[in-house]
């Protein structure tokens, strides 16, 4: 594999990942919203901020539609190049390196002050070229654990991420499934900030508060909340033995 190319891959995967549609489109359609103040309603007062700048905090503003446009933008972003460099150089990896390169932009965006999204979507695009097929399987694998055994509707949000690792080991070669396990390190690494203030809520009591609050704001949550409550099919069973305590 030739170093420039790896370089090159990585450059432009990054600076490509570092255009933020979330801030572009809400600064045309909203232009007197500011993401990096977005907020949490809390029953007590004390709102909680928002970390992530993606397309996830900018439907709470615009809207599911505009949000998925941002989103479906977010994953051509990365989907695009990554499909020109697996034409071109179809025997070395470099569309892998550049899908890395535009989590790492996304995330951390070089345009934006390094504050960028979370990048939920660069990894389901960045997947769906990996494996078209085993990115949806995974997906609604991932759901249906979620919703019907676990019981978290939060986890339905990353659970596939982590089943395309062993899909990847299963059925691709050695660096797809590296790529998948690099992948997945930069979006826990990414998600950071919001496990910190997880942390410090359960430890305040506060969170189950916070909860409600993501619920009632954004529309996906609270569709993925409506899903567990209905299909969980251990819900009677926990609420029987916390009413019993």
């Amino acid at each position: 594999m030739n170093d420039d190319l790896f370089l090159l891959s990585l450059l432009i995967g990054y600076l490509l990942g570092s255009i933020n549609f979330a801030r572009i489109i809400t600064g045309k359609f909203a232009p007197v919203t500011n993401l990096d103040a977005i907020t949490i309603e809390m029953e007590d007062g004390k709102n909680e901020k928002l970390a992530g700048f993606g397309a996830a905090t900018a439907s709470m503003v615009l809207g599911p539609r505009l949000g998925i446009t941002i989103a479906l933008l977010d994953m051509l972003k990365v989907i695009l190049p990554m499909l020109v460099l697996r034409t071109m150089y179809p025997v070395d990896p470099y569309y892998l390196i550049n899908g890395f390169g535009a989590l790492l932009g996304h995330n951390w965006p070089i345009y934006y002050r390094f504050r960028g999204g979370r990048g939920m979507s660069v990894m389901l695009g960045s997947f769906l070229v990996l494996d078209w097929i085993g990115t949806p399987i995974a997906i609604i694998v991932g759901f249906i654990l979620a919703f019907v055994f676990i019981g978290v509707p939060m986890l339905a949000y990353m659970l596939w991420l982590w089943l395309m690792i062993p899909w990847a080991i299963w059925r691709l070669g050695t660096p797809e499934a590296i790529f998948t396990i690099v992948m997945n390190i930069g979006f826990l690494v990414g998600i950071i900030p919001e496990l910190k203030t997880i942390i410090r809520l359960k430890r305040t009591g506060r969170y189950e508060a916070y909860q409600e609050g993501l619920y009632k704001t954004s529309m996906r949550l609270r569709w993925m909340k409506e899903m567990t409550d209905r299909f969980w099919i251990f819900r009677r069973i926990i609420n029987r033995e916390r009413t019993e305590k």
